[in-house]
């Protein structure tokens, strides 16, 4: 009887004892992963409705980037299912973003995560489909960058493949799936890397370290994490100085769980300073955690903070996304290594 009441005694002692940080992450991103292929249909998409391909393609990259890949013998299957159902979204020209109406943000998200999952799958058939698929999105986001443009506009992407105009928050998804591309071997014409990152320098503050959505004056927070992470896609020492600006704006103004476009802010914070400013992120990361870890829902997804705008998107978005900013810093995603 001691013994047992020992044994409980001890059991509640080790049960009051606070996890660490890190261990409590990675709880929450097993948790979340699990919810996220709990949440896969018989096609192998990840979420009915718009947006699908491109929800599917998030997923996916949220599992390479918790060190999930397409060899465990549990979820190896699940990935390449739901990777096989992206591949059948891609229309006869190339284009990701029309059949699910995700638009160039779609096409931006399945052409990035393609670039990381090529050389992955182990299966020759499935290798080939890839490397087609990527070949033709990559015409694709060179073309639309390529469009003819008002000087503002120049270099950048919009929400068509067609479009005149162009907005950092789409040029940070084509840039980044350009440059992934690249890093895995497909040739990419530098100019448009270039140009992207002309662009981007045109919608950054040297002072105030703010960028700006589509003019440097339309500032956005939620826009600085992606603003750093485009500068840095080339070592430019031209460049210094306004990425330690914007890094360093990020970290005096830490992310707080409120606020619009949250969930995409907290990945392209991460994003941004983890490819450049590594040592802000190590402090930074706690600020992600302190946010993110208390409000995930029981069963794995994410509820929306508030004054947050993307509730509309559903689930699998916000946890896709909060996975993502839980584990980039793991720094297994070849696209977003400094």
């Amino acid at each position: 009887m001691i013994r047992i009441c020992l044994l409980a005694l001890l059991s509640s002692l080790l049960f009051a004892v606070e996890l660490p940080q890190q261990d409590k992450s990675h709880q929450a991103v097993n948790k979340a992963l699990k919810w996220l292929q709990s949440q896969q249909r018989e096609d192998g998409s990840i979420q009915d409705g718009d947006y699908r391909c491109a929800m599917t393609a998030l997923c996916i990259n949220a599992h390479l980037s918790s060190g999930i890949t397409y060899h465990d013998t549990k979820v190896g299957p699940w990935l390449k299912k739901s990777l096989s159902f992206v591949l059948q979204m891609q229309d006869g020209t190339g284009y990701f973003g029309a059949r699910d109406k995700s638009n160039m943000y779609g096409h931006g998200i399945c052409t990035l995560m393609l670039a990381e999952s090529i050389g992955m799958t182990g299966d020759p058939n499935m290798e080939a489909r890839i490397r087609s698929a990527l070949t033709r999105a990559i015409e694709v986001t060179v073309q639309a960058g390529n469009v003819k443009k008002a000087k503002k506009f120049r270099g950048g992407w919009h929400y068509n493949p067609t479009s005149d105009q162009s907005d950092m928050s789409l040029s940070g998804w084509q840039l980044l799936s350009l440059h992934g591309a690249q890093h895995a071997g497909f040739e990419v014409p530098e100019s448009a890397i270039n140009k992207g990152i002309t662009y981007t320098r045109q919608l950054c503050n040297p002072k105030k370290g703010t960028v700006g959505y589509n003019d440097v004056n339309a500032a956005r927070t939620s826009l600085r994490g992606v603003g750093l992470l485009c500068l840095t896609i080339r070592k430019n020492e031209a460049d210094t100085d306004l990425s330690k600006t914007i890094a360093t704006a990020i970290r005096n103004d830490p992310i707080e769980w409120k606020g619009p476009w949250f969930f995409y802010r907290a990945y392209y914070d991460v994003a941004g300073l983890g490819r450049s400013f590594p040592d802000y992120l190590d402090t930074y990361k706690k600020h992600v955690h302190n946010a993110l870890l208390p409000h995930q829902d029981k069963e794995g997804w994410w509820h929306t903070p508030p004054g947050d705008n993307e509730g509309k998107y559903g689930k699998v978005y916000r946890t896709a996304l909060a996975v993502l900013a839980l584990t980039l810093d793991r720094q297994l995603l070849p696209a977003y290594q400094p």
